[in-house]
């Protein structure tokens, strides 16, 4: 699995949709957010995961760069490079592509920390999610770091 991660398909609703007639920033966080539940569903990190008081899963940091305007009823498709891993963080670059001309429309970098729920300390995360994330992490390690992560914010930022 050397590729991005695909990870999810949604359509642009109409109440995504400001007063710009464009989605709403607010609206591509949220997708870049159930992105990364299906992420952590697939690798065992996620909602019955967490309900089950075994750990959670916490974001620290997002950066996200809105690079083109969509609109109602275009489909979407967020795909996820892992970047970095350690005991208890897990850093990933999102894609989110306009699927009717495979454009990317916006990227989003997450910093996350794994967490025991009961303390809501960080901890560890165990060893069998551990070694599903060390194999996609040796995988994408061979892709090239993403254009776009890593960045400052300011306005001498360049992209």
């Amino acid at each position: 699995m050397i590729a991005p991660v695909d990870l999810l398909q949604t359509d642009v609703r109409p109440d995504w949709i400001d007063y710009n007639d464009h989605m709403n920033v607010a609206y591509y966080v949220m997708v870049f957010d159930q992105a990364m539940d299906e992420f952590l569903n697939l690798y065992g990190l996620g909602k019955d995961y967490t309900l089950g008081g075994h750990g959670s899963v916490f974001a620290l940091q997002n950066h996200v760069h809105y690079l083109r305007e969509v609109s109602t009823a275009t489909r979407l498709g967020v795909n996820l490079q892992l970047l970095d891993l350690d005991a208890k963080r897990i850093h990933v670059f999102f894609r989110m592509r306009d699927m009717s001309n495979d454009q990317v429309v916006a990227t989003s970098e997450f910093l996350c920390i794994h967490v025991n729920v009961k303390t809501r300390r960080s901890a560890v995360f165990p060893a069998s999610q551990r070694q599903q994330l060390d194999v996609l992490f040796k995988d994408h390690s061979k892709l090239a770091k993403p254009r776009l992560a890593g960045h400052r914010i300011g306005a001498a930022a360049t992209l």
